[in-house]
């Protein structure tokens, strides 16, 4: 770690010397901040009410959107995805989902119909069933359901960032009245 070259004596006086001078420099960069916001919280509140109807007509359409891809998924088999417009949309590759009754039922089950090896390699010390580790026949034996991956939905806007400044935009307005109510 760096440690500065310190020139003269080290005394608490010269240290409270110190303390009081970025004390000073931390109140003058409060006070310009104090400033700011003062300064823009007029404008931004100003253009609030735009910034809501823009960020709402968007998740109208986006939902309009995902449906009108969802209902067209012959459309999107080579290539899964395309750019039109700057927005990627189409379908994207989701994981498998395992699903059984219970943790426990499955560990009862997989305790009663595999052999130790296979014991260690399907559980955790937890005793919770490792849904990753166990091969496919031996899912189907254990009744380990199985939803394979489905191919979700995409709309992703690349080109501008526009919607992600706009949820940065949303985050940071007042709630309105009405809503607060």
């Amino acid at each position: 770690m760096f440690e500065p070259a310190v020139t003269g004596p080290v005394t608490l006086p010269r240290i409270e010397r110190e303390v009081f001078a970025l004390r000073q420099r931390l109140d003058a960069a409060a006070q310009t901040l104090s400033d700011y916001e003062s300064q823009v919280a007029p404008i931004r509140d100003a253009f609030a009410p735009q910034i809501r109807r823009h960020a709402a007509e968007i998740a109208a359409v986006k939902v309009d959107l995902i449906k009108l891809i969802a209902a067209g998924r012959g459309l999107f088999a080579k290539p899964k995805s395309r750019t039109i417009h700057g927005v990627k949309v189409g379908l994207r590759k989701e994981p498998d989902r395992y699903a059984w009754p219970a943790d426990d039922a499955l560990v009862a089950t997989i305790k009663q119909l595999c052999t130790p090896e296979e014991q260690k390699a399907y559980l955790v010390t937890t005793t919770v069933g490792r849904k990753d580790a166990i091969p496919a026949d031996a899912r189907k034996r254990l009744g380990i359901g199985c939803t394979p991956g489905t191919d979700a939905v995409l709309v992703d806007e690349l080109a501008t960032g526009t919607g992600a400044a706009l949820l940065a935009l949303l985050a940071q307005l007042p709630v309105p009245a009405e809503e607060a109510a």
